[in-house]
Formats: structure tokens, C-alpha cells, sequence
């Protein structure tokens, strides 16, 4: 599951997770919600976003399985996964010779 963590988001989050916290004041009841709703709702996306990102994963492994043939863009390349290419699933990677690619960032052809 760690694996589908991204550190771009999860770093900026808890540093203003922080910031929020030292904006807390037990006086002012208005803020202070405000100030958990937003730090719930960080929390709440750090938490989903790498579910959603698995489940992606697991359909296109499942996908790839099922003999369908998947777009995947990895920077600047494009590749076209399938069976009949000789790709094979390792983990949530798709591979070939050399090559790892992650199963989230393809696409159904």
C-alpha cells in the first residue's frame, strides 16, 4: 500500500497540518473548526488517494489479464501492454526485457 503513498503530497500536507495546528486557539470556536475541518479533510485525502490509485492498479492488472491491450505513458514515452507483446505482470508493475512500468499510469486501449 505504501508504495501508492506520493511524498509530493503527503510532505506539503502534514507541514500544514503543523501550520494549522499552531493557528488553533481553544477562544476562538469559529476558527478552530475551520481549522479541523481542513486539517480532517488532508488527512482524508492522504488516505484515499493512494486506495484510489491501488484499485486503479488492480483493474488494470486484471484488464491486462483478461487479454486486453493497455496504453501506458510513462514521461515522454508511450507503451502498448499486452500479453500478446510478451508484457507479464510482476507486482503492480508490468514488465518487459528490462523494463518496469506501473500499473496505474496506463489506460485502457
Amino acid at each position: 500500500m505504501f508504495e501508492f503513498v506520493n511524498s509530493s503530497e503527503v510532505v506539503p500536507s502534514v507541514i500544514l497540518v503543523f501550520v494549522l495546528l499552531l493557528l488553533y486557539d481553544s477562544k476562538d470556536k469559529r476558527n478552530n473548526s475551520l481549522i479541523i475541518v481542513s486539517m480532517l479533510i488532508l488527512v482524508a485525502m492522504n488516505i484515499y488517494l493512494p486506495f484510489n490509485q491501488k484499485s486503479i492498479t488492480e483493474n488494470n492488472i486484471e484488464d491486462f489479464k483478461s487479454g486486453n491491450a493497455l496504453i501506458c505513458k510513462v514521461n515522454d514515452f508511450t507503451y502498448k501492454v499486452s500479453k500478446k507483446s510478451s508484457w507479464s505482470v510482476e507486482g503492480y508493475y508490468f514488465l518487459k526485457d528490462d523494463l518496469l512500468i506501473r500499473a496505474d499510469s496506463c489506460s485502457k486501449d
